[in-house]
């Protein structure tokens, strides 16, 4: 990347900044240097601005003693000011020559934090994300939560955080007393639940479901089941009750081996249920802040919210249980950082939860974080209304293995294309959900998001499957300290300059927890290879210049794996 020049610029001007504005200001070299940015408004010059909001009281004193300082350095070719602030041009031979080299030469599982665009502690983040039903097929609703939150949690290990990946399932609750009273109401026994469990186990909570509303008795004895499992004194429902977790959890797993996913802790609900949710009652209670209205527990809030905590039958909340978790997970992990990946639809729940960890006086309540999203619009399969995760999965690959039989490019055959066709499936359906604004609702579209054509994820594919077979079939031997002063083209700077904005676009995705940021960069990577492509030959060419350039394809192809797997998508070689 470009740090080389970041740092030399910041060196100098820290050591000025501070002689003239004293030490009240952050004036430190990294912290400079993590505000300097690649200005592109005037490229094909190319240089690092530093807006002048980050030191604001310039002096021309201090512009001519930066001038000054930078004087005899050869890299530093020009330092101006302008009302935005400070420029300072590099010159085009140098940068080429340290972005490549640095690039070509990054180490599988490079730490961000070494790079001064990012705060330099690792800290350990709880990711919270996936979060299915359990006793229940995994719908299409949870994909976005699943796919997020592997993103959120990978950008954070790239920059050098310890991750821990929680699912948060969700086992308990009256739904379940509903399951429970329909096994009793419909005479079903586990043995009848031995094949096709999670359809079976549905169907139950659905005929029950509208056997409550049509039947307030009915209703009631679900309500008491579900009470009885949480006081734990019917055996066999608690028995039940671990069947339906236990299958789940391994049907689960499966799906999340599809997407090339795992979790560190499957948690839940059930984990949180009585003697944890008593203690959050104490302490609420020693707090005061717990109050009797109707019957029920409450917490008032700050905007005259009234939180329900406990019901009138003194049974728990999803809240009671979210505060017991959040609490017990600090206990355990003493996390510094705490993301929440969950829809829109519950952004009140979360608010009115981190306004309570924050009223019971707990100092780690504000690194309690929601990254939320909106819903897809539009997601269904030739299978029917009901969308489920392994359908959408399934549709995918299908259709990626119809286009594989209609081109005569297709370069794998037998069980490696059904292996690429379900990765290019996959990347299909991430990239089209990853183009989208991560707060934003969005309409899914097969035809487009499978499109090898437009801005898609086999697009992407298809580039650095074309990248590897060109640097494997050049005849030209990679060098990673090759000799760049051939690269004078602008379609060869242009790509560079964009190789160089990398660790912009990751630091501002690592800010935003949101992967567009990162699909819209890639989708410029890949315009500009693709132009390069068709300007530089390999073949042919003198050999100083071949390496250049081969160095140059290698680059974009490392930036280009690297930003796919920090979204989730496998890179093929070959497709």
């Amino acid at each position: 990347m470009a740090s080389k020049f970041r740092n030399l610029i910041a060196s100098n001007l820290s050591n000025i900044v501070r002689d003239i504005q004293g030490e009240e200001l952050n004036t430190g070299a990294r912290y400079l240097a993590g505000n300097l940015l690649l200005d592109n408004r005037s490229f094909p010059r190319i240089g690092f601005q530093l807006n002048r909001k980050i030191i604001p009281r310039f002096t021309p004193q201090m512009v001519e003693d930066v001038k000054s300082s930078l004087k005899d350095c050869s890299e530093i070719s020009e330092v101006t000011c302008h009302d935005s602030g400070l420029r300072f041009d590099v010159r085009k031979e140098s940068f080429v020559k340290e972005v490549l080299h640095t690039t070509s030469n990054r180490p599988k599982g490079y730490k961000w934090n070494r790079n001064a665009m990012f705060d330099p502690d690792s800290k350990h983040v709880i990711v919270e994300f996936s979060s299915p039903n359990i006793a229940k097929p995994f719908h299409i609703g949870h994909f976005r939560s699943t796919i997020i939150g592997s993103f959120v949690a990978n950008i954070h290990e790239a920059v050098g955080h310890r991750v821990t990946r929680l699912n948060w399932l969700g086992d308990w609750g009256t739904q379940f007393g509903y399951l429970l009273a329909g096994m009793d109401q419909f005479n079903v026994t586990i043995d009848h639940l031995k094949e096709d469990t999670l359809h079976k186990l549905l169907q139950i909570y659905i005929d029950a479901n509208r056997l409550g509303e049509a039947d307030p008795n009915f209703a009631k004895k679900a309500r008491e089941k579900f009470q009885q499992l949480e006081e734990g004194s019917d055996p066999q429902l608690l028995e039940y009750w671990k069947f339906f977790r236990e299958f789940s959890i391994k049907e689960l797993k499966k799906v999340y081996a599809r997407l090339d996913i795992e979790f560190d802790e499957y948690s839940g609900e059930s984990f949180y249920s009585k003697d944890k949710a008593d203690h959050v009652l104490e302490m609420l209670k020693e707090q005061h802040l717990l109050k009797r209205k109707d019957g029920c527990e409450v917490v008032e809030l700050p905007n005259t919210t009234d939180v329900k905590i406990i019901k009138s039958d003194g049974s728990s909340l999803y809240i009671t249980r979210d505060l017991a978790a959040a609490i017990h997970r600090f206990e355990q992990y003493e996390f510094d950082r705490m993301v929440y990946v969950v829809d829109n639809d519950q952004t009140h729940h979360l608010r009115n939860l981190f306004t309570i960890l924050e009223k019971m006086g707990l100092s780690w309540a504000n690194q309690c974080f929601h990254a939320r999203f909106g819903k897809i619009k539009g997601l269904s399969t030739r299978k029917g209304n009901m969308v489920l995760l392994d359908h959408i999965i399934d549709e995918a690959k299908a259709r990626m293995i119809d286009e594989q039989g209609k081109t005569n490019t297709t370069r794998v055959f037998g069980e490696e294309a059904e292996k690429a066709a379900q990765i290019l499936g996959v990347s299909a359906l991430i990239v089209a959900d990853f183009k989208q604004r991560r707060v934003k609702d969005y309409k899914f579209s097969w035809d487009t998001a499978l499109s090898p054509k437009g801005d898609t994820g086999v697009k992407l594919q298809y580039l650095h499957a074309r990248l590897n077979s060109l640097l494997m079939n050049s005849g030209v031997e990679l060098d990673t300290g090759a000799n760049t002063l051939p690269l004078t083209e602008p379609s060869a700077l242009q790509l560079v300059f964009h190789l160089g904005q990398w660790d912009e676009c990751l630091k501002q995705s690592y800010t935003e927890l949101d992967p567009s940021i990162i699909v819209r960069y890639l989708f410029k990577l890949c315009n500009f290879t693709n132009k390069c492509f068709k300007e530089l030959t390999v073949k042919g060419e003198d050999p100083d210049l071949a390496r250049a350039r081969i160095l140059l394809f290698y680059s974009s192809k490392q930036v280009l794996a690297e930003a796919l797997t920090l979204i989730g998508v496998q890179p093929l070689d070959k497709m």
